[in-house]
């Protein structure tokens, strides 16, 4: 019976090894993966004026994690009418990626699902990358004026700002508005 359980535990504690990942670990030399199996869902947005002032919250957006040295995402002004700049500080030297990908507000209709994707190779939902790279520690930013790569002019909707490093996945989540009638009830500037 003791030989039958000590069987049990090791085939428990190596099924259990094998479905851990470390995304956080600063001595792991794998980067982050991010898989999308869908557009991601915003519940909310954290307002903002041109010049970073706070405007509160429109819905119930996404709380930051800023549990260790990474800041988070931000970007000015949020909702975005013509440009927006948004940064983001790195504690460390890291190779790091910047994209912005379509999302949709919680509750309504997904526009584009594309199933088990990895998202850094998914061209249905990445609007716009900004260039890769090692960056040093430091703060960053970069601003986006609502056009996708191709330099079309993107439809009035939710996306977010991904900043994907070796140790960290970091969002942030905005409204993109090709004018102030399409912003949305409650939003500052709504005519």
């Amino acid at each position: 019976m003791q030989i039958f359980k000590n069987i049990l535990l090791f085939i428990t504690l190596a099924i259990a090894s094998l479905s851990c990942d470390s995304y956080t670990d600063p001595l792991s030399t794998r980067a982050p993966t991010l898989i999308l199996t869908e557009e991601p869902t915003v519940t909310g947005i954290w307002m903002s004026d041109v010049v970073g002032n706070s405007l509160g919250a429109w819905g119930n957006p996404a709380i930051p994690d800023t549990s260790d040295e990474y800041s988070r995402v931000y970007g000015t002004p949020n909702p975005v009418l013509e440009a927006m700049t948004f940064s983001f500080m790195l504690p460390k030297q890291s190779n790091t990626r910047v994209f912005i990908v379509r999302a949709h507000l919680a509750g309504t209709q997904e526009i584009n699902s594309v199933g088990g994707a990895v998202m850094a190779e998914s061209k249905d939902i990445i609007v716009r990358t900004f260039p890769p790279g090692t960056r040093p520690a430091g703060e960053f930013s970069f601003t986006w004026d609502g056009m996708d790569d191709d330099g079309r002019r993107l439809p009035t909707g939710f996306y977010r700002i991904y900043v994907v490093t070796q140790q960290r996945v970091m969002f942030f989540d905005i409204y993109f508005a090709n004018s102030r009638e399409e912003f949305l009830p409650g939003m500052p500037g709504k005519n």
